[in-house]
């Protein structure tokens, strides 16, 4: 039955934003996913491993939420701690 209520909550979604696709623009969430959404898909199923893992599921109502927001902080720290482009000799 969940199967089912994810589907419609889907579905209604990709309506919504077929319907005002300048949602969010210019949004500090749309310069977020710019930079970090490649890192965000990549590592986001370490944190659902260990989080869930870690409460034996008791997390599963706000599990994308905590998962997000882990991988989010974890892209921005990646991204401050990284070499600027073009540095590459330090690295010699």
């Amino acid at each position: 039955m969940d199967f089912l209520s994810i589907i419609r909550t889907v579905s209604v979604i990709v309506l919504i934003l077929l319907k005002y696709p300048n949602m969010g623009a210019g949004t500090k969430m749309e310069r977020a996913g710019k930079r970090y959404s490649l890192f965000i898909y990549i590592a986001h199923m370490i944190p659902i491993l260990y989080i869930f893992k870690a409460t034996n599921g008791l997390i599963n109502n706000f599990g994308p939420v905590v998962v997000f927001a882990t991988t989010l902080v974890a892209a921005v720290l990646m991204k401050a701690i990284s070499l600027p482009h073009g540095n590459s000799k330090h690295l010699e």
